[in-house]
């Protein structure tokens, strides 16, 4: 088996893509729900996995992810999430896990949300 490259990190997530919500707010202070915290914890046990103990890469990354979700049995439930929001969840999950901070993503490669059984995949490649 060959070791992984610390510059081509690959995540392959059996679970449901979920697009980040937008933060509520109690008392000025604003704070994301439970589910989400939990779904960003969960999808980190996969970035963890892939990272295979290597520290967050550090260097400018180009991000690709490919969503699966199952297809709605109402044609008119359109309830998908927008692709921005299904990445930007992601990219707060993988955020002190696979680089140091979201920011570091300056290109994205191939990105899209498909009907298929549920998860996630994600390449993180670190750019010379």
């Amino acid at each position: 088996m060959v070791a992984p490259s610390p510059s081509l990190i690959k995540i392959v997530a059996p679970m449901t893509p979920r697009p980040a919500p937008r933060p509520d707010s109690k008392d000025k202070q604003r704070y994301n729900p439970k589910w989400y915290r939990q779904w960003k914890n969960d999808f980190g046990l996969f970035a963890r996995l892939a990272m295979r103990g290597q520290p967050p890469l550090t260097g400018n990354l180009k991000l690709s992810a490919l969503f699966y979700k199952l297809k709605p049995k109402d044609p008119k439930n359109k309830q998908y999430g927008d692709l921005d929001n299904l990445l930007k969840a992601v990219k707060d999950a993988m955020n002190g896990i696979c680089y140091i901070d979201d920011s570091q993503v300056t290109q994205y490669g191939r990105c899209g949300k498909f009907h298929g059984d549920p998860r996630i995949l994600i390449v993180l490649e670190e750019l010379p």
